[in-house]
């Protein structure tokens, strides 16, 4: 009997982590050195230049052919407060979604709803957009679906996690 919990060894939820922790250093530097004070700037006010020349989401650009934005800004963050939030949730969800699913669907899993959610966020609003959260919804989705469809595999356990995923939501 083959058992649907393959347990790999997370390593690219490390190297998101790794990429957000580094995208937002430079953005700060970038900041700091234009004189708009970094991106520990909560809101986007003053950081719309730097967000923009870093890759966010803004509809307009995305519609002149400037389509790699909607995976860029997956990888931006608006202040520190935001990259914390999405840097502890993609190191409690990420770990398990890795090891449950593997590397290679992880990374499918992460990629493919940072850009539906950017694609969305394209096509209902004009405004700027940035962040993990698509991506961290579409782990948190894997992982209710996983446990929803193994729930009698893992008996109290499963019961248990679906609650807490149902909380946590």
């Amino acid at each position: 009997v083959r058992t649907p919990v393959p347990l790999a060894r997370p390593r690219w939820t490390y190297i998101i982590l790794a990429i957000n922790i580094i995208v937002f250093l430079a953005m700060t530097v970038v900041g700091l050195q234009s004189g708009v004070g970094g991106a520990v700037v909560s809101g986007t006010g003053r950081m719309t230049p730097i967000l923009i020349d870093f890759g966010a989401n803004l509809a307009p650009l995305v519609a002149s052919g400037q389509y790699w934005r909607l995976i860029t800004a997956n990888f931006l963050h608006i202040g520190v407060l935001h990259l914390l939030v999405n840097s502890c949730t993609l190191y409690i969800l990420g770990r398990q979604v890795e090891a449950l699913f593997g590397q290679p669907r992880f990374v499918a899993i992460y990629l493919l709803s940072g850009i539906a959610g950017a694609v969305l966020s394209y096509m209902l609003t004009q405004g700027l957009s940035a962040g993990a959260s698509t991506s961290l919804f579409g782990l948190f989705g894997a992982l209710v679906v996983y446990f929803y469809k193994h729930r009698r595999l893992f008996g109290q356990l499963g019961q248990q996690q679906l609650v807490s995923l149902g909380v946590t939501l």
